[in-house]
């Protein structure tokens, strides 16, 4: 049996994706909006290709910028909590 080493072959579904982190995006409606929110960004990375017309997510690519997202993320929060400690 030969294994596919096609880059196409690191990617998954956005369904695929999402039962597979579930603990993270409990729900489809969650995922919807954090893919809309940083679609640009994730294409931009390579976590995110379109293959014949559908949005296919690479799972390491994804896993890297997803938590680059969550670092700023949780830095701006910590910002704002020291804006608020300040005033």
């Amino acid at each position: 049996m030969e294994v596919n080493s096609s880059p196409l072959a690191l990617t998954v579904s956005q369904d695929a994706y999402r039962r597979a982190n579930e603990e993270v995006w409990s729900t489809k409606t969650k995922f919807d909006w954090y893919l809309r929110r940083n679609r640009v960004r994730l294409v931009k990375a390579g976590a995110m290709v379109m293959v014949g017309g559908a949005w296919r997510i690479h799972v390491a690519a994804f896993d890297a910028e997803a938590m680059s997202i969550a670092r700023e993320d949780a830095a701006r929060w910590l910002d704002r909590e020291a804006g608020k400690a300040a005033a």
